[in-house]
């Protein structure tokens, strides 16, 4: 009776011991979670942006463009999402082609990284990411068309215009951090698709002009601190 007294405290006492443990390591984990730190960055980038314009206009419809250029932005996010606003970016298509388009773009788009929630020290490797977001991109078009009823070739009409395009993006990326500390460099390349939602121009005959395929490559880096 007495041995099974004492078989019973012991195994009241681990029991408590090993619950006390748990909770402990718990708390600390839970702990250790709730102080992931903030990050604040400002990022630049090079790339390029093709698409195929379809239009009324004969001489601009199924023309396939290809531009280059960069962008200029800010960031903020903790280990596993960034927010992305990038307020400025230039491209400008090649001035042999013709039509010539200039782009002025803005975006605003949320990384996801999988891996860093699966496998929390993923940061020490290169890590990759989903993207989502909106862009707005104003372009500048110059071209030049066949006014109607002439059939000559050598009689054209010059125009400009200004064409809004409202769109829709998603794609991945890879980057690689550097420093771990209070500060940070990541190099990071990312490829984006974009739907087009909505158009306008400040031209009624360029109204149903549209920009397909849009295709986004950038390659670029951040520098940034911890808080």
């Amino acid at each position: 009776m007495k041995t099974t007294s004492i078989s019973h405290i012991l195994l009241f006492t681990v029991i408590n011991f090993v619950m006390a443990t748990s909770v402990s390591n718990l708390a600390h984990a839970q702990t250790k979670r709730n102080r992931t730190v903030t990050d604040y960055g400002f990022e630049a980038s090079t790339g390029s942006r093709s698409f195929l314009l379809e239009s009324n206009v004969a001489s601009i419809n199924s023309q396939q463009l290809n531009q280059r250029g960069g962008s200029i932005g800010f960031s903020i996010g903790k280990d596993f999402w960034r927010i992305n606003l990038t307020p400025l970016g230039f491209y400008n298509s090649n001035t042999n082609t013709q039509p010539s388009v200039k782009l002025i773009e803005s975006e605003g788009h949320l990384n996801i990284y999988p891996l860093s929630f699966l496998i929390p020290k993923a940061a020490r490797f290169p890590n990759i990411y989903l993207t989502g977001g909106v862009g707005r991109g104003k372009y500048k078009v110059d071209g030049s068309y066949v006014p109607q009823g002439q059939t000559s070739t050598c009689i054209f009409d010059a125009f400009s215009t200004n064409i809004t395009s409202w769109n829709i993006l998603g794609g991945a990326g890879i980057e690689y951090r550097i420093g771990h500390k209070s500060e940070f460099i990541i190099l990071f390349a990312e490829i984006k698709k974009g739907l087009s939602m909505a158009t306008s121009s400040n031209q009624e005959v360029f109204n149903n002009t549209t920009f397909k395929n849009n295709k986004m490559i950038n390659i670029g880096l951040a520098i940034g601190f911890k808080q």
